[in-house]
């Protein structure tokens, strides 16, 4: 079994240097046998395995990187969303004569940095492919579950469609979905008895 596991380490590391995903060099351990099962889930506390794909659309990258910072600002960031707390938004692109190439990184919060940048969590490249625009999207830290639906996400913006399957997954805890409307209740109470 040991040579076998072995085995699947060196292969992960060929199709690595082959521009496939890399998992990573970290000394974790990476459990394969109940790869999908809610036990599987349940064991990794802090984040899920790093995900790393990619989607061609045609279009500009500026233009496509605009679509998909507007799709992460409404449904990562926005009020009740699941990052809007614990994470960071930053962002660069070049202009149309230099390239055009963007990229999004999202970093866990530390209030310790002046700027709050902390540890990358993902990272999204948008650049030019042939005349159509690569977009890249690794996802290195996040809570368990968010990985896929975030890939999913950006895939769809990308292509100019609209949706949130991360905050679809994950969607406020009551407590913040009971706040939300205890800011305003006077002022609905207001408008309706003034109608």
């Amino acid at each position: 079994m040991a040579f076998v596991c072995m085995g699947l380490l060196v292969a992960a590391g060929a199709c690595a240097s082959n521009g496939l995903p890399n998992l990573g060099g970290g000394t974790g351990q990476i459990e394969t046998s109940a790869a999908g099962s809610t036990a599987a889930a349940g064991s990794m506390q802090s984040q899920s395995a790093p995900i790393a794909t990619a989607t061609t659309v045609s279009g500009e990258p500026v233009a496509i990187y605009t679509l998909v910072a507007r799709g992460i600002h409404a449904c990562w960031f926005g009020t009740g969303s699941p990052l809007r707390n614990t994470h960071v938004f930053r962002a660069e692109a070049q202009s149309q004569t230099k390239g055009g190439e963007a990229e999004i990184v999202i970093h866990e919060r530390d209030l310790a940095q002046a700027d709050q940048r902390g540890q990358q969590a993902v990272r999204i490249a948008f650049e030019n492919a042939a005349g159509l625009v690569r977009v890249g999207i690794t996802v290195v830290k996040v809570p368990p579950g968010y990985g896929e639906p975030m890939a999913r996400d950006v895939a769809v913006w990308a292509k100019g469609q609209s949706g949130c399957e991360l905050r679809a997954s994950f969607p406020p805890a009551p407590e913040a979905a009971a706040q939300k409307p205890s800011g305003k209740p006077n002022v609905k109470a207001g408008a309706k008895g003034a109608r």
